[in-house]
């Protein structure tokens, strides 16, 4: 399991997932406290702007106190799961 915890995650850029990318089964994240700001997705297919999660089996993502501003992707501005 991971846990971020207060982290500002700023003017990230990413095919998928600008600030974060979560992958592989069974993966556990909890982010808490933690900002996106101004994160971009450039991929047209998919997105996540700010938080892409894979559609991979078991995985678990728990967001408390986080929070979201001018994030971009076609998809997902915020948060996107293929």
């Amino acid at each position: 399991k991971l846990t971020i915890r207060a982290i500002t995650f700023k003017d990230g850029y990413a095919s998928m997932g600008g600030g974060i990318f979560i992958w592989g089964s069974k993966s556990k994240v909890d982010l808490e406290l933690c900002i996106f700001t101004n994160c971009y997705a450039y991929d047209g297919d998919n997105g996540g702007g700010a938080i892409y999660v894979a559609n991979h089996p078991g995985i678990t993502v728990s967001i408390k106190g986080t929070s979201f501003s001018n994030n971009y992707a076609l998809s997902g501005a915020d948060i996107y799961k293929s």
